[in-house]
């Protein structure tokens, strides 16, 4: 799917995060190219994690988000 015919929703982050995200991300990369980028490499984590038998910490489990 075109992401110009996606729809879109708007997320508020603080700006301590903004500086964060602005730190990683490539020159030209939109937040949501880097946002998906990194939701991929958590779920290819967190994969790896229950190959080795480590599916992660109760608080993990309990709220989704690993620690995040």
């Amino acid at each position: 799917m075109n992401t110009k015919t996606r729809r879109r929703v708007s997320v508020s982050v603080s700006q301590e995060t903004k500086g964060l995200l602005d730190s990683i991300k490539h020159r030209g990369q939109s937040y949501d190219g880097l946002l998906h980028e990194l939701a991929a490499r958590w779920q290819k984590a967190k994969e790896v994690e229950v190959k080795r038998g480590n599916p992660g910490s109760e608080r993990t489990k309990r709220s989704g988000n690993a620690g995040i």
